[in-house]
């Protein structure tokens, strides 16, 4: 046993021995231990067992820390990270070197959850079956009910309830340029009762590219479609606020005689 004492030599502070055939590195006191190069310390282990790559204060039992500092999982082929309770995995995340993806895994489950290739299409739940950007499956038949329904997407908001106020949407930008929205989809509360909720459609129909999107198309709760309003009284209810006889709509025959 190699024994590192005070300056006095009347306490142990740390060892090296050999200890049930195991080289082992220990101290006898709450200090930590410090390894140094360039007379700077590089890996703090603290009383406690945490340990600090870059900090002498790590809180966690891996504490990594850098200027741009970043862990690197390197192998010759797949490379993952997993978390387990207890010795048993629960989720690993790792570098599908075949597929040149990278995949969150559910290992209590034996399911891939989420991939993202190379290309940057994004799948949940599709095994890499890539139909778009984003490619979500659900295995659940979609059902009616209001509760327990299961969903591909489902969009919530934390928006006071109130007749007229708008809730969780969806949007578009503008083609070939994303800093502005140019059409969207949104629910919206239809009457004084929050659970009587429509559909509004915007567009974006000025030529001012800071002008706001426009509410164009409105659904009811109860099914009525406003075109011009959001407020249709009528199964189809159009409202265009322009003087004069203004064509509201037009039915087009379009057989070899023409006509409308």
């Amino acid at each position: 046993t190699l024994r590192f004492r005070n300056n006095a030599g009347n306490v142990n502070y740390g060892f090296i021995q050999n200890k049930s055939d195991n080289i082992t590195f220990g101290t006898n006191t709450t200090n930590p231990i410090f390894f140094e190069t360039n007379n700077a310390r590089r890996v703090t282990i603290t009383s406690a067992g945490l340990v600090g790559v870059g900090i002498t204060d790590p809180n966690e039992a891996l504490h990594v820390y850098a200027l741009g500092g970043a862990i690197k999982v390197d192998s010759n082929g797949d490379s993952a990270v997993r978390w387990a309770t207890s010795g048993t995995n629960k989720y690993s995340l790792y570098h599908n070197n075949g597929a040149n993806a990278l995949i969150f895994y559910d290992n209590g489950n034996n399911a891939e959850r989420v991939r993202i290739a190379s290309t940057g299409r994004v799948g949940i739940n599709t095994n890499g079956d890539f139909r778009g950007l984003v490619n979500i499956f659900e295995g659940t038949d979609f059902s009616k009910q209001s509760q327990g329904g299961v969903d591909n997407i489902y969009l919530t908001s934390d928006a006071t309830s109130g007749e007229g106020v708008y809730g969780s949407s969806i949007a578009w930008s503008r083609v070939q340029y994303q800093d502005r929205r140019a059409a969207a989809i949104a629910n919206v509360q239809t009457s004084s009762d929050e659970d009587q909720v429509g559909l509004a459609f915007f567009t974006h129909s000025s030529t001012d590219a800071n002008a706001d999107i426009v509410e164009q198309v409105r659904i009811k709760h109860n099914g009525n479609v406003g075109i011009g309003t959001d407020n249709p009284n009528s199964l189809l209810d159009v409202h265009q606020d322009v003087a004069g006889d203004v064509q509201l709509a037009r039915v087009y025959n379009s057989n070899s005689d023409g006509g409308t």
